[in-house]
Protein backbone atom coordinates (compact mmCIF):
# COMPACT_ATOMS: atom_id res chain seq x y z
CA UNK A 1 0.00 0.00 0.00
CA UNK A 2 2.75 2.74 0.91
CA UNK A 3 5.16 1.37 -1.92
CA UNK A 4 2.15 1.98 -4.26
CA UNK A 5 1.69 5.59 -2.92
CA UNK A 6 4.58 7.03 -2.90
CA UNK A 7 5.72 5.19 -6.39
CA UNK A 8 4.96 8.27 -8.53
CA UNK A 9 6.89 10.56 -6.14
CA UNK A 10 9.95 8.55 -6.63
CA UNK A 11 9.92 8.85 -10.40
CA UNK A 12 9.27 12.22 -10.10
CA UNK A 13 12.45 12.68 -8.18
CA UNK A 14 14.31 10.90 -10.31
CA UNK A 15 13.41 12.30 -13.42
CA UNK A 16 14.08 16.01 -11.95
CA UNK A 17 17.79 14.83 -10.70
CA UNK A 18 18.60 13.77 -14.17
CA UNK A 19 17.26 16.94 -15.79
CA UNK A 20 18.22 19.67 -13.44
CA UNK A 21 21.71 18.73 -11.74
CA UNK A 22 25.01 17.91 -13.07
CA UNK A 23 26.03 15.18 -9.76
CA UNK A 24 21.98 15.03 -8.53
CA UNK A 25 23.46 15.16 -5.08
CA UNK A 26 22.27 18.54 -3.87
CA UNK A 27 18.88 18.13 -6.02
CA UNK A 28 18.77 14.49 -4.90
CA UNK A 29 18.71 15.73 -0.70
CA UNK A 30 16.02 18.36 -2.10
CA UNK A 31 13.83 15.92 -3.52
CA UNK A 32 13.71 13.48 -0.49
CA UNK A 33 13.21 15.86 1.93
CA UNK A 34 9.99 16.98 0.05
CA UNK A 35 9.05 13.35 -0.23
CA UNK A 36 9.37 12.85 3.34
CA UNK A 37 7.97 16.15 4.59
CA UNK A 38 5.13 16.70 2.38
CA UNK A 39 4.46 12.71 1.00
CA UNK A 40 4.59 11.02 4.51
CA UNK A 41 2.41 13.69 6.17
CA UNK A 42 -0.25 13.81 3.64
CA UNK A 43 -0.71 10.07 3.57
CA UNK A 44 -0.71 10.01 7.14
CA UNK A 45 -3.27 12.47 7.69
CA UNK A 46 -5.69 11.39 5.39
CA UNK A 47 -7.21 9.60 8.13
CA UNK A 48 -7.07 12.11 10.31
CA UNK A 49 -5.68 10.13 12.87
CA UNK A 50 -1.81 10.56 13.11
CA UNK A 51 -1.73 6.84 11.33
CA UNK A 52 -2.27 4.42 8.34
CA UNK A 53 -3.51 1.09 7.96
CA UNK A 54 -1.04 -1.40 7.11
CA UNK A 55 -3.00 -3.97 4.52
CA UNK A 56 -3.42 -7.84 5.28
CA UNK A 57 -0.03 -9.93 5.27
CA UNK A 58 0.85 -13.96 6.24
CA UNK A 59 3.71 -15.10 7.57
CA UNK A 60 5.13 -18.44 7.56
CA UNK A 61 7.46 -20.31 9.47
CA UNK A 62 9.10 -23.48 8.03
CA UNK A 63 9.64 -26.65 10.06
CA UNK A 64 13.33 -27.79 8.20
CA UNK A 65 13.13 -31.31 9.38
CA UNK A 66 9.35 -31.98 8.04
CA UNK A 67 9.54 -29.86 5.62
CA UNK A 68 6.26 -27.98 6.37
CA UNK A 69 4.80 -25.03 7.43
CA UNK A 70 4.62 -25.59 11.01
CA UNK A 71 3.76 -22.15 11.83
CA UNK A 72 1.56 -19.73 9.88
CA UNK A 73 0.33 -16.13 10.99
CA UNK A 74 -2.59 -14.59 8.74
CA UNK A 75 -2.47 -10.87 10.00
CA UNK A 76 -5.33 -8.96 9.46
CA UNK A 77 -5.48 -5.50 11.08
CA UNK A 78 -2.76 -2.61 11.14
CA UNK A 79 -1.37 0.43 11.76
CA UNK A 80 1.55 2.38 11.39
CA UNK A 81 2.16 5.82 13.27
CA UNK A 82 4.88 7.94 13.54
CA UNK A 83 5.47 9.32 10.26
CA UNK A 84 4.68 13.11 10.43
CA UNK A 85 7.37 13.74 12.51
CA UNK A 86 9.29 10.56 12.85
CA UNK A 87 11.10 10.36 9.58
CA UNK A 88 13.97 12.39 8.07
CA UNK A 89 16.68 11.84 5.38
CA UNK A 90 20.24 11.48 7.56
CA UNK A 91 23.17 12.28 5.02
CA UNK A 92 23.45 12.95 1.78
CA UNK A 93 21.47 11.40 -1.11
CA UNK A 94 23.54 9.55 -4.04
CA UNK A 95 24.22 11.28 -7.45
CA UNK A 96 21.66 9.52 -9.74
CA UNK A 97 23.54 6.24 -11.45
CA UNK A 98 23.06 4.69 -14.20
CA UNK A 99 22.70 0.80 -14.88
CA UNK A 100 21.93 -0.39 -18.75
CA UNK A 101 19.71 2.68 -19.12
CA UNK A 102 18.23 2.61 -15.49
CA UNK A 103 18.24 5.59 -13.68
CA UNK A 104 19.11 4.74 -9.79
CA UNK A 105 18.65 7.89 -7.07
CA UNK A 106 19.11 6.76 -3.37
CA UNK A 107 19.20 8.32 0.18
CA UNK A 108 19.62 7.44 4.26
CA UNK A 109 16.42 7.57 5.77
CA UNK A 110 16.18 8.36 9.90
CA UNK A 111 13.32 6.60 11.76
CA UNK A 112 12.48 8.29 15.32
CA UNK A 113 9.72 6.70 17.20
CA UNK A 114 8.18 4.92 14.19
CA UNK A 115 5.73 1.88 15.05
CA UNK A 116 4.09 -0.50 13.62
CA UNK A 117 1.10 -2.80 15.29
CA UNK A 118 -0.46 -5.55 13.69
CA UNK A 119 -2.70 -8.39 15.01
CA UNK A 120 -3.98 -11.70 13.59
CA UNK A 121 -3.98 -15.05 13.91
CA UNK A 122 -1.84 -18.06 14.60
CA UNK A 123 -2.62 -21.46 12.62
CA UNK A 124 -0.62 -24.68 12.59
CA UNK A 125 0.73 -27.14 14.71
CA UNK A 126 2.76 -24.71 17.18
CA UNK A 127 -0.18 -22.57 17.29
CA UNK A 128 -1.72 -25.50 19.06
CA UNK A 129 0.91 -24.19 22.32
CA UNK A 130 -1.10 -21.00 22.80
CA UNK A 131 -4.29 -19.04 22.13
CA UNK A 132 -4.51 -18.33 18.40
CA UNK A 133 -4.83 -14.81 18.82
CA UNK A 134 -1.51 -13.33 18.51
CA UNK A 135 -0.04 -9.08 18.07
CA UNK A 136 3.24 -7.74 16.86
CA UNK A 137 4.22 -4.57 18.62
CA UNK A 138 7.20 -2.91 16.14
CA UNK A 139 9.28 0.17 17.05
CA UNK A 140 11.94 2.16 15.31
CA UNK A 141 13.76 4.33 17.62
CA UNK A 142 16.46 6.34 15.80
CA UNK A 143 16.80 3.41 13.05
CA UNK A 144 18.49 4.10 9.87
CA UNK A 145 17.41 2.73 5.85
CA UNK A 146 18.66 3.20 2.87
CA UNK A 147 15.70 4.01 0.60
CA UNK A 148 16.58 3.59 -3.36
CA UNK A 149 14.60 3.59 -6.43
CA UNK A 150 15.54 2.58 -10.15
CA UNK A 151 13.56 3.83 -13.01
CA UNK A 152 13.62 2.83 -16.64
CA UNK A 153 12.68 6.29 -17.95
CA UNK A 154 9.88 6.86 -18.76
CA UNK A 155 8.00 3.91 -17.18
CA UNK A 156 7.39 3.11 -13.71
CA UNK A 157 9.80 2.75 -11.07
CA UNK A 158 10.86 -1.49 -11.59
CA UNK A 159 13.41 -1.52 -8.63
CA UNK A 160 12.20 -0.48 -4.88
CA UNK A 161 15.18 -0.90 -2.15
CA UNK A 162 14.65 -0.41 1.62
CA UNK A 163 17.53 -2.13 3.76
CA UNK A 164 16.95 -1.04 7.72
CA UNK A 165 20.64 -0.77 10.01
CA UNK A 166 19.76 -0.24 13.74
CA UNK A 167 17.69 -1.08 16.66
CA UNK A 168 14.32 -2.32 15.63
CA UNK A 169 12.18 -3.74 18.74
CA UNK A 170 9.75 -6.47 18.52
CA UNK A 171 7.11 -7.52 21.04
CA UNK A 172 4.72 -10.52 20.90
CA UNK A 173 1.72 -10.05 22.83
CA UNK A 174 -0.61 -13.59 22.75
CA UNK A 175 -3.60 -13.59 25.44
CA UNK A 176 -3.62 -16.02 28.66
CA UNK A 177 -5.68 -19.76 28.34
CA UNK A 178 -5.85 -22.52 29.98
CA UNK A 179 -4.01 -25.27 28.43
CA UNK A 180 -5.46 -27.81 25.64
CA UNK A 181 -6.57 -31.33 27.07
CA UNK A 182 -5.32 -33.88 24.33
CA UNK A 183 -8.94 -34.17 22.53
CA UNK A 184 -8.74 -30.04 22.06
CA UNK A 185 -4.86 -30.53 20.99
CA UNK A 186 -6.19 -33.20 18.14
CA UNK A 187 -9.24 -31.22 17.50
CA UNK A 188 -7.34 -27.97 16.66
CA UNK A 189 -4.83 -29.51 14.64
CA UNK A 190 -7.57 -30.59 12.11
CA UNK A 191 -8.90 -27.74 12.35
CA UNK A 192 -6.28 -25.89 11.23
CA UNK A 193 -5.62 -28.25 8.39
CA UNK A 194 -8.36 -27.47 6.65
Amino acid sequence: LYRTQFCEHFFFSVLLAERVSPTGVDKGNLYFDELLSIGATQESLKLQLGSVPVPPFQVDLWQASAGRSDLRVEFTKGTLDGLPGGVRRFGNASAPGYLHGNLTLGSHIRFVDVKITCSGKAMGASAARFNNELTIQTSLMATTALLEVMAFPPGTPNLFTFMLNGPVNITVLTPDHASMSTEERSLYKEQTKK
